[in-house]
C-alpha cells in the first residue's frame, strides 16, 4: 500500500476536526500546502530543487499554527506529526536520490 493515500485520509480527518472546531481559515492554508507538497511528486519527479520545496511547502502550512500562547491542540499535533513524516521523505531524497521514496509512484516506501 502506497502511504500517500493514508496521509489524505489523514489531512481530511484533521482538516474535518479543525473547521468543526471553527478555524476553517488556517485549516484551508494547512491543506492546501500540505496537499501541494504530496502531489510535488507528480509534477516535479526529480531535480535536486524538488525537495527543498516540498519542506518549504510543509513549513509554510505549520508556520502560523505555533505563534500563539494558547496551548497547543491535538489536531495541532496530528497536523504536526503529518508534516513531520513528509519532511522526512523530502530530507531522505535530498541525500539518498538513487532509492528515492514517494507518496503514490513506486519507491521505497510504495
Amino acid at each position: 500500500m502506497q502511504p500517500g493515500w493514508l496521509l489524505l485520509l489523514g489531512i481530511g480527518v484533521l482538516a474535518a476536526l479543525d473547521f468543526r472546531a471553527g478555524r476553517s481559515r488556517e485549516a484551508v492554508r494547512v491543506v492546501v500546502c500540505l496537499l501541494a507538497a504530496l502531489f510535488l511528486e507528480w509534477y516535479f519527479p526529480t531535480g535536486p530543487w524538488y525537495p527543498f520545496v516540498g519542506i518549504g511547502l510543509t513549513l509554510l502550512a505549520l508556520s502560523g499554527r505555533y505563534e500563539s500562547g494558547q496551548s497547543v491542540r491535538i489536531v495541532d499535533l496530528g497536523f504536526l506529526l503529518l508534516a513531520a513524516y513528509i519532511q522526512s521523505v523530502f530530507i531522505y531524497n535530498m541525500f539518498c536520490g538513487m532509492a528515492s521514496m514517494g507518496f503514490f509512484r513506486a519507491g521505497w516506501t510504495a
